[in-house]
């Protein structure tokens, strides 16, 4: 029970806050949590405003975490809760209601069983610095691509892809987009990957950098979704396209 406010977007590129410390379980082998989220819940948009958000069960059920960890008498176990404010977090303005409802999907990990992948993201030739990337870790199972992390690049063009789970092979793709302060797209790249980069008990942290070649044109595809729910939901629509991952094309 922290019962505070806790600032998801400050929590970014390695960073973490802690919610409990000490707390006594009894012995024994864990495969769930619950998150309950307080009623102080809110979003702060483009123009400095905050709006409140609507959770619609994270309240009162809680938000379910799929957690597998051992507790043995006399011993710790840390656990971290994964927020992706980019990709999990969804934040959306309900029809014409002007309310805004948060739909937390958040995963919780053993840190001792886990990794990361780090790097820098840059323009070609310049070698200039991209931030506010999207950069995403991704796996490739029977051919088909999987976003396991995702974050963005900070002022530097640095990134960190922690939290990824050992004894798993990633693909880190970014397709770089650059806005200014007001939301205006400044600048559109090519996509790229990386080779597969393993991350194992012997080898948990590894690195990706990459520099990036403006696109020479873009486009747009426009389109619906059906069948439309009756709340508002978010729907993610993706353009997946083989990308060469070290020599080896990948979907992404």
């Amino acid at each position: 029970t922290p019962n505070r406010v806790v600032n998801l977007l400050a929590l970014t590129g390695g960073v973490s806050d802690t919610l409990v410390d000490g707390a006594t379980l009894p012995a024994g082998t864990y495969g769930q949590m619950r998150l309950v989220l307080g009623p102080d819940n809110s979003v702060k948009l483009l123009d400095g405003t905050v709006a409140p958000l609507k959770v619609p069960s994270g309240q009162q059920s809680g938000v379910k975490l799929t957690v597998h960890f051992v507790v043995e008498p006399g011993t710790t176990s840390d656990v971290y809760i994964d927020f992706d404010a980019h990709k999990s977090v969804f934040v959306h303005q309900a029809g014409n209601s002007g309310k805004y409802i948060l739909r937390p999907t958040v995963r919780a990990y053993d840190r001792l069983e886990t990794g990361s992948i780090s790097g820098t993201m840059t323009a070609a030739g310049t070698l200039a610095p991209l931030p506010g990337v999207v950069v995403t870790a991704q796996r490739v199972t029977s051919g088909t691509p999987s976003v396991v992390r995702s974050t963005i690049t900070d002022t530097a063009g640095h990134y960190v892809l922690d939290l990824l789970p050992r004894d798993g092979t990633y693909h880190v793709v970014s397709q770089p987009v650059t806005y200014d302060t007001a939301g205006v797209v400044t600048g559109s790249y090519e996509p790229r990957a990386s080779a597969g980069l393993s991350i194992t008990a012997a080898s948990p942290v590894r690195a990706f950098d990459a520099s990036f070649s403006p696109a020479t044109s873009t486009g747009s595809v426009a389109g619906a979704v059906s069948p439309v729910a009756l709340e508002s939901p978010v729907d993610t629509v993706e353009a997946r396209l083989p990308l060469d991952a070290g020599g080896v094309l990948q979907p992404s």
